[in-house]
């Protein structure tokens, strides 16, 4: 008997392989967001409170 990889666990990997790198992305996504929400904060204060 020959061993294969069993169609369905490789599918599995395949779908975590794909969650993870959309939470990465979220990730980045929020990242990205918190900077520039800092930034524009840091900006409003500095204009607010001279």
């Amino acid at each position: 008997m020959k061993k294969r990889k069993h169609p369905r666990a490789s599918l599995a990997n395949a779908k975590i392989h794909i969650v993870v790198a959309k939470c990465k992305c979220v990730q980045n996504f929020f990242d990205m967001v918190s900077a520039c929400f800092y930034a524009v904060a840091r900006d409003v204060s500095v204009s607010r409170y001279p």
